[in-house]
């Protein structure tokens, strides 16, 4: 079920009319019922898998909860690790790890995989595979106690408003909040809350997200016909389309989840104002970086093994994000160039960008990035050398008809009032008075209606 689909506006609210009205004691059971069918809604069998992945990973730590030493845990571990990643890999990788196998120079060019390995990949497999396969590691870590109800655990890996786009959670942080569901009260503060989030998810969605997308798509149906400046535009356009798309889903997500007492993590903070691209990979998807620092790049050695060693342990964890969005030789080459230019500023350019003036640094930093999300959108690295060679080359080129003027400058105040709000909050961040507050977002709510695109344009990390 998409949160922008007419089911899910009204699967919410019934939602959040019983977990006031019922019982207390029937809340978990509640919640785990409905985020199950929030994910089985379009596809009934992919709750056996979600399933599985609980079953496997709540028995796997509880048996190592009962054990004392890492030795005695190892197994259960393995049989948690193998089972949830071999289900990610069996859905998503096994066309383009065939391909490779039986047409490599095709698949790595076009990104042709094998059309009998193409399989549909379960919504959100991804982000609950980081998610339980976390938990599994802290238990066996001895850093996090087994959790003994398996209810508790089901709505911790099932949750709907993050079970499909993330945030990644860890369960220390959400076990508390899970606990305490009896004691939510109705409560108009954090319901109003709840409520700017999800107009302002909304409107970074249908406002700006999906309107970027028209011009986004126009430019790259032809680029080998459009001009070298507006490829470049097309490219910054891209990484505020992904920006306001995923942040977007974020919000909405964390509003919902609000409605029932339950705080999730923020997991953007401003990217777009970030002076440095190592700095901006601070603040985007949060929850995912803060997955490969202590999941993968500390247990490789961190920087604590010298510089040849931390650039080879940065290069690995650009190279296995890049796995993780896509299985796909552009989502490789994306992910092992952004590793490449993080070690840049961390080593030969060291202090470069962040020496930039204050307004030119995040310019600087959108620039480079959204540059290297070429390899992102391109549908092969074949295209996105296409791409490269006409900025390269100052290519000239006509200006596509289906980009109107008049929709173009709509969504350019889209982007604007985006950059506005950010802004706000990264240098002023001064509370609005309430009713100050309502009128802003009562704006908000009646210019998305004005000018967002309701069609349907999905969001982009359901396919990851």
């Amino acid at each position: 079920m998409s949160f922008k689909s007419l089911e899910f506006l009204l699967f919410l609210p019934v939602v959040v009319a019983l977990f006031y009205t019922l019982p207390v004691r029937w809340r978990m059971a509640l919640l785990v019922l409905a985020s199950y069918g929030f994910f089985m809604y379009a596809v009934p069998w992919y709750g056996g898998l979600l399933l599985l992945s609980t079953l496997v990973d709540f028995l796997a730590s509880r048996k190592m909860g009962r054990l004392t030493t890492k030795k005695q845990r190892l197994p259960y571990l393995l049989l948690a690790l193998i089972t949830n990643l071999g289900i990610l890999a069996a859905f998503k990788y096994a066309g383009f790890l065939s391909g490779l196998l039986f047409r490599p120079l095709e698949t790595i060019q076009y990104s042709s995989f094998d059309p009998l390995m193409d399989i549909a990949i379960p919504l959100g497999i991804s982000f609950y595979t980081f998610q339980t396969i976390a938990y599994s590691i802290d238990v066996f870590r001895g850093k996090q106690k087994a959790e003994p109800d398996f209810f508790r655990f089901a709505l911790f890996v099932a949750f709907f408003p993050q079970l499909i786009a993330g945030p990644i959670e860890r369960y220390a942080t959400m076990q508390p909040q899970y606990a305490g569901l009896n004691a939510v009260r109705w409560d108009m503060g954090r319901l109003r809350e709840a409520w700017y989030l999800l107009i302002w998810g909304y409107f970074k969605k249908v406002a700006v997200a999906d309107r970027c997308a028209e011009i986004v798509d126009v430019i790259w149906r032809s680029p080998d016909t459009v001009p070298w400046w507006l490829l470049v535009a097309g490219a910054v356009l891209f990484t505020i389309q992904v920006y306001a798309d995923f942040s977007g889903y974020t919000d909405i997500g964390r509003g919902a989840a609000l409605l029932v007492g339950v705080r999730l993590s923020a997991n953007w903070h401003r990217p777009l104002h970030a002076p440095s691209l190592n700095s901006m990979w601070q603040r985007w998807h949060t929850t995912l970086m803060a997955w490969f620092r202590d999941y993968l790049y500390i247990p490789l050695g961190g920087n604590r093994r010298g510089a040849g060693r931390t650039v080879a342990n940065i290069l690995v964890v650009f190279f296995i994000s890049g796995l993780w969005h896509g299985a796909a030789p552009t989502f490789v080459v994306w992910g092992m160039a952004t590793g490449l230019w993080v070690v840049l500023e961390r080593g030969w350019m060291k202090g470069v960008p962040i020496r930039l003036p204050t307004l030119v640094a995040p310019v600087y930093t959108v620039l480079v990035f959204s540059l290297l999300m070429v390899f992102f959108r391109s549908a092969s690295l074949y295209e996105a050398g296409t791409i490269f060679s006409r900025i390269g080359a100052f290519s000239s080129g006509t200006w596509p008809s289906s980009i109107q003027g008049f929709s173009a400058a709509v969504t350019l105040f889209a982007v604007a009032i985006l950059l506005f709000h950010d802004t706000w909050k990264e240098h002023i961040n001064r509370p609005r008075m309430p009713f100050v507050r309502l009128a802003y977002y009562t704006a908000l709510l009646l210019l998305m209606l004005l000018i967002g695109n309701f069609g349907y344009h999905e969001f982009i990390y359901f396919q990851f």
